[in-house]
């Protein structure tokens, strides 16, 4: 119901009034008044990306994409709480030294096993050092 009105068309998002379901609504225990439009639905969605499992859900599946598979929860945890506290920032996460060099350690080791050699045809190898094996 927080979505009624909201479509798509010509590749653009048009939210029609008219369409919308201007009643009071409640989602995850989050209650929202009637008549506030497209609202209802921004609101949902700042609901979900503040729920505590977005931010685990968001951080395991980001880790696993660009690390490695089955990260510790610890891991995850702390790469939630970098989401959480940023203000729910995907890019946050990401640009995290610390994913970044997890995200480095494995791009390199997935080289190494195609037994590319990564430091003599990246050119800016030179300036990072040796890779660690």
């Amino acid at each position: 119901r927080c979505f009624t009105g909201w479509t798509i068309r010509n590749d653009a998002y048009i939210f029609q009034p008219g369409s919308h379901d201007n009643g009071s609504k409640s989602f995850l225990g989050v209650n929202l008044p009637p008549n506030l439009g497209e609202t209802d639905g921004i609101r949902v969605c700042e609901t979900l990306a503040a729920h505590p499992a977005c931010a685990q859900l968001i951080a395991r599946k980001l880790f696993e994409f660009f690390a490695y598979p089955n990260p510790t929860q610890t891991l995850v945890d702390k790469y939630a709480e970098v989401y959480s506290d940023s203000g729910f920032s995907i890019s946050s996460m990401m640009l995290h030294p610390e994913m970044a060099l997890n995200m480095a350690s494995h791009s390199f080791t997935l080289l190494r096993k195609t037994g590319s050699d990564f430091n003599s045809s990246w050119p800016m190898a030179h300036h990072c050092g040796p890779i660690p094996v």
